[in-house]
C-alpha cells in the first residue's frame, strides 16, 4: 500500500503536466491576438516546448537516477512553474518561445521520473494498473484543460 501514497505527488504532477498542456491550446492563440501578430506563430510557442521537452528527458532521466527521483520531481516542478509564469508575462514572441522552452524543460523533468516511478516502486503484477492509471490522469487533464482554459481566457 506505500506505493499507492508514495505515487500521489507523481500522480498529481502528472495531472499538473496535463492541465497546462490542455490551457496552452486555448492561451496560445489568445497570447498571439493580444501581441498582434500572426495566428500561425503559436505553433512556434508549441514547438519550442516540444523540442525542449524530446531533447531533455533523457537527460533528466538521468538527473532522476543520481539525484533521486522526488528531488527530480521538485525541480521539474519548480522549472515547470517558473516557465509559465514567464508566459503569463510574455510580451513578444521571442519572450513567450522562450518561456514555453523553459516549461518544456520542467515537463522533461517530470514525465520521466513519474514513469519511473511505476516501473520501479509499483508491484510487478500492479504495473499495468499504475500505467493505467498514469494515462488516466494524462488523458482526462488534457480533456479538462482547455475547458478551463477556455474560462480563464472569457473571463
Amino acid at each position: 500500500m506505500a506505493y499507492k501514497r508514495g505515487f500521489i505527488p507523481y500522480a498529481l504532477a502528472a495531472l499538473l503536466i496535463g492541465l497546462v498542456g490542455g490551457f496552452s491550446t486555448v492561451l496560445g492563440p489568445a497570447f498571439v491576438q493580444d501581441i498582434g501578430i500572426s495566428y500561425n506563430n503559436t505553433t512556434w510557442t508549441a514547438l519550442a516546448q516540444a523540442m525542449s521537452t524530446a531533447a531533455c528527458a533523457p537527460i533528466l532521466g538521468k538527473v532522476g537516477d543520481v539525484i533521486g527521483r522526488r528531488k527530480t520531481l521538485l525541480l521539474g516542478i519548480a522549472v515547470f512553474t517558473l516557465g509559465n509564469v514567464l508566459s503569463a508575462f510574455a510580451n513578444s514572441l521571442v519572450f513567450m518561445m522562450i518561456a514555453r522552452f523553459i516549461v518544456g524543460v520542467g515537463t522533461a523533468a517530470m514525465g520521466p521520473v513519474i514513469l519511473a516511478y511505476i516501473t520501479t516502486e509499483f508491484p510487478q503484477d500492479k504495473i499495468a494498473k499504475g500505467f493505467s492509471l498514469y494515462m488516466l490522469l494524462s488523458s482526462a487533464s488534457v480533456i479538462i484543460g482547455p475547458t478551463i482554459g477556455g474560462l480563464i481566457v472569457s473571463s
